[in-house]
């Protein structure tokens, strides 16, 4: 039970969804160290169940003069705060949520800010407000903020809560001239990553059989030139949980909270053969069937073929590739190995053995360095066709950003050495840029993209629902073969519908409870 007499934390964070109650990884992550360390922590998941005034209600009654600061994660927001109508036009069947509003404190935009802030600090003048996730940055939007943590916050969340509760010394920290404080300590290098067990408190109201993230491991082998994520490069076998810690944290959600689906927190789950088969031990001695998404590279499936048969029998069943391009000299520059027919030869013996007991989705690029834009015709012709065997597919063009991002990849640091002139205009009013380079330019790749997706639903190569979706609605409390592999446009998804809106109910219902909020 959660206990405002001692010293603690608030932490407001959503997935802002329509359709689903998708609790972020990250915030009840930073949770579980902080209660380690000796503190309070109140979870509020899904901020666009509620009203403004709902969560001014819950604030009031939780925030007091021991609370230290009060988190949020806005990184999964979108803009809830206007009234959508139901169109039976839109594959999903509603219109989706507004643009995020960079900076905002909720998910219901920016407009509520102010009055969030003043309300606690009226409540606790000392009391912090703090953003981490990947839209904590050096940026203006951030003012509303007193501490910004870059990166993993496993270390510097409890560092930060020390600091205001005892004055210890705050590492990693520097002043932005936007007035906010910056702690950054992104890797977390002293954490002692693979022997920590995320242990769930029972308010933070984890509903019965609800789909959760699991770290698995953290970074990736791996240095691919258009990717910005924190670790890259390490080691094989580095950071990677031990499987003893696995396997308690399984049968601990499983036994609490009947726990049997996951989605994984690995930047790529097959990196290594023997983190594989660390999965596949595990799962052979749980009291319950595991089923789990994951991110794999299909090179490497290609080049140890049998680790796809001993993903599968351990529970793997949507499965996202991140393929980018089909282009040999292109696989080359940007980091990604393997050619057209293995690719090809392998999605083929994956489907062709398996059928649609498992979903594949695949991630394209168009606009990479090295590749003519025929080549890219090429592969959306192959995508169309259906002679890559994927269940569904997403094709973007290549985006650039501000080397003064806080993450930033090889081609936003270097575009010139890689071929790319940057026009310096901002994209739809963000903060990513277009380019042009020998071969095309990015508005050539986007229309390109947008054709290929097009396609691809009119053609139903790809109108399936995606692979990440059917996780997230047996989290509803569906079985898996519910949404598998369905067609988005004859999928029930009233059925969903109401059963979001029942689970709203148990999650809010639960939350008063537990929190003890009158």
């Amino acid at each position: 039970m959660f206990d405002n007499s001692k010293p603690n934390i608030i932490i407001l964070t959503d997935n802002t969804d329509h359709m689903f109650t998708i609790k972020v990884f990250g915030p009840n992550k930073v949770a579980c160290e902080l209660r380690n360390a000796g503190f309070e922590v109140a979870v509020i998941n899904h901020l666009h169940l509620f009203t403004i005034e709902e969560i001014k209600h819950i604030l009031q009654q939780l925030v007091n003069e021991n609370t230290l600061f009060v988190g949020t994660s806005p990184f999964f927001y979108a803009n809830c705060g206007d009234i959508k109508i139901k169109d039976p036009d839109d594959p999903d069947g509603c219109i989706p949520y507004g643009k995020k509003e960079f900076g905002s404190i909720l998910p219901h935009g920016l407009k509520y800010n102010k009055e969030i802030r003043e309300l606690i600090k009226s409540i606790n003048p000392q009391c912090k407000l703090v953003v981490g996730g990947p839209d904590a940055q050096d940026q203006s939007y951030n003012r509303i903020y007193d501490y910004v943590v870059i990166g993993y916050g496993d270390v510097s969340s409890v560092n930060l809560a020390k600091h205001l509760y005892n004055g210890e010394p705050l590492n990693n920290s520097r002043r932005s001239i936007y007035g906010f404080t910056i702690i950054d300590d992104r890797l977390a290098s002293t954490y002692d990553f693979k022997s920590q067990q995320l242990f769930y408190e029972s308010h933070d109201c984890i509903l019965p059989g609800e789909t959760l993230m699991i770290e698995v491991g953290r970074g990736c082998v791996f240095n691919c030139g258009f990717c910005s994520y924190p670790l890259n490069g390490k080691k094989k076998n580095d950071h990677v949980k031990l499987s003893e810690v696995l396997y308690r944290e399984f049968v601990d959600n499983y036994e609490r909270f009947k726990i049997t689906r996951y989605l994984f927190c690995d930047d790529t789950f097959n990196d290594s053969v023997d983190k594989v088969k660390l999965i596949h031990d595990v799962s052979k001695r749980l009291p319950f069937q595991l089923e789990y998404w994951c991110f794999m590279r299909l090179d490497l499936l290609s080049a140890h073929p049998g680790t796809w048969d001993m993903a599968y029998d351990s529970g793997l069943r949507v499965v996202y590739f991140g393929i980018e391009t089909l282009n040999e000299q292109a696989g080359k520059i940007c980091g990604k190995g393997g050619n057209k027919s293995k690719h090809i030869n392998m999605l083929k013996y994956i489907k062709q053995k398996y059928g649609n007991t498992v979903h594949l989705q695949g991630g394209f690029i168009f606009g990479l360095p090295g590749e003519p834009i025929e080549s890219m015709k090429d592969t959306a012709e192959l995508l169309v066709s259906g002679e890559i065997q994927l269940d569904s597919w997403n094709v973007n063009a290549l985006w650039l950003y501000p080397e003064n991002t806080s993450y930033a990849s090889a081609f936003d640091k270097n575009p010139k050495k890689y071929g790319y002139e940057v026009v310096n205009e901002r994209w739809d009013g963000g903060n990513r840029l277009t380019w042009k380079n020998e071969f095309t330019n990015f508005d050539e790749c986007r229309r390109l993209a947008e054709e290929t997706m097009a396609r691809g639903v009119w053609t139903n190569r790809t109108n399936k629902v995606l692979g990440a979706t059917s996780m997230f609605i047996s989290g509803l409390g569906f079985d898996l073969d519910f949404s598998l592999n369905k067609y988005r446009d004859t999928f029930d998804w009233h059925a969903v519908d109401i059963r979001k809106r029942q689970r709203a109910i148990e999650y809010k219902t639960m939350l008063y409870r537990e929190l003890n909020i009158n």
